[in-house]
């Protein structure tokens, strides 16, 4: 009886193995394919110049997305036509390199892959170049607040600690600690108010790079 027990226990194990080890490989596919830059069904219908379009007024660098849509297609046999879905790629290349989708790409953080062309690189560049130092301001701000927020919780468990001590020279040694970390604080709101300062100057950089982006900028900081 004990036997037969341990054998179907056995059984079992191995079959909630399976079981996990499918659901893995299932969990797997679905994130390697949400990866791929279209879906089966998207190459079966797709209009090549349409993409292309798609493509170029996002930026996308023409090698490498051509690349990930041939590599998507290939899956059921069907290959992309780069002739026609270059020409839409250069003619959404066109909305692409402008001064301000240059800001709208820099203010979100997104990368360049230098494809705008000698002509309308220059004014998408001033504009990515001033919207990428606000993102910059933004996130060291948001990195300078999270630090904050965690000396905040030290100090808090310290305290906690220091109320339970009992023992005076363990006591003063937290209180060092929660001092060193308010010192620290102090440092990160100062800190932050400075980056705010210079985000506010950017800020009204780009207001007046919105009503003209042909004029020249101070540059403070890009």
């Amino acid at each position: 009886m004990g036997d037969r027990a341990l054998s179907t226990c056995r059984s079992s194990g191995s079959n909630m193995r399976l079981i996990l080890s499918f659901a893995f490989s299932v969990l797997l596919l679905g994130a390697l394919s949400s990866c791929q830059s279209m879906t089966k069904e998207e190459c079966q219908i797709a209009d090549w110049q349409v993409v292309g379009e798609n493509d170029g007024s996002a930026g996308y660098d023409p090698q490498d997305r051509f690349a990930q849509h041939v590599k998507a297609c290939a899956r059921i046999g069907i290959a992309p036509d780069q002739t026609v879905w270059r020409q839409g790629y250069d003619r959404g290349l066109v909305n692409y390199c402008t001064p301000m989708s240059g800001l709208a790409a820099g203010q979100a953080g997104k990368s360049y892959a230098n494809v705008c062309p000698p002509e309308t690189s220059e004014g998408f560049l001033r504009g990515y170049t001033l919207g990428r130092a606000s993102y910059s301001k933004g996130r060291d701000i948001d990195s300078n607040q999270n630090r904050i927020s965690f000396l905040r919780s030290d100090i808090s468990r310290l305290q906690a600690a220091e109320s339970a001590e009992t023992d005076n020279g363990k006591k003063l040694t937290y209180r060092d600690q929660i001092h060193d970390k308010e010192l620290q604080i102090r440092d990160l709101e100062r800190r932050i108010d400075n980056l705010r300062y210079e985000q506010g100057q950017i800020d009204r950089d780009i207001d007046w790079f919105r009503n003209d982006p042909n004029q020249r900028l101070p540059g403070r900081y890009y």
